[in-house]
């Protein structure tokens, strides 16, 4: 009689012969000193009829850990990964040299925050062209290496995108429109607009009281 363990750290077990099931069952697990790897889901009922049949072991890949304790049989080995950094995590993808270690450290980094931030902070188009083909087709891992491998380490932090927000609008402008100093300090009718009409967004630096435009004689 064999047994079933259940794990989120199946390199563990990746030892000797090897036969990755996928997601379900393909063949019978019953070859002698074969560890067998599940990419799913049992119930520890399942697990335990397994296990009178396994020679060896199966290893069950898990997302979460189960919330039944071991037994005899079916183990439950589960390592409670530490919680990632993630503002500096991604200030380190530009800065850290050691790709190796940013890619370890990229495991549990939610892609969507990655793509948030680091947009408009890399301008290499052939990255956003692999990240393109491979995210969403090809599984995760793929797309967490071009992360660590196919951006250039420097030795200055990458700007790091804030979440995206509505921008004040400024007399329907935006506050963070290139230009509105300029404009501002030359059109004196629509500077003086914004001190009558938007006293509390106006520029520091800029003058509260209206100012008269009139030629000098």
């Amino acid at each position: 009689m064999g047994c079933v363990i259940f794990t989120n750290e199946p390199s563990d077990y990746e030892k000797g012969e090897v036969v990755y099931l996928g997601s379900r069952i393909t063949e019978p697990p019953v070859r002698e000193g074969v560890t067998y790897i599940l990419e799913g889901s049992l119930t520890k009922e399942e697990a335990e009829t397994l296990a009178s049949y396994i020679p060896y072991r199966m290893v069950v890949c898990c997302k979460t850990k189960p919330r039944f304790e071991s037994s005899e049989d079916v183990l439950v080995a589960w390592k409670d990964k530490p919680k990632t950094n993630l503002y500096r995590l991604i200030s380190g993808i530009k800065k850290y040299p050691q790709r190796l270690f940013i890619h370890q450290r990229l495991a549990t980094a939610p892609i969507p925050y990655l793509l948030s931030a680091l947009k408009g902070g890399v301008d290499n188009i052939q990255f956003w062209r692999l990240l393109a083909a491979s995210n969403l087709t090809l599984p995760d891992t793929y797309t967490r290496s071009l992360f660590a491998y196919g951006i250039d380490s420097e030795t200055h932090n990458i700007p790091v995108a804030k979440l995206a927000k509505d921008d004040e609008v400024l007399l329907d402008m935006r506050s963070s429109d290139k230009h509105i100093d300029t404009i501002l300090q030359n059109d004196v009718a629509f500077a003086n607009e914004v001190r009558e009409k938007g006293r509390d967004m106006i520029p520091k630096g800029m003058k509260k009281n209206k100012v008269v435009d009139k030629w000098v004689m």
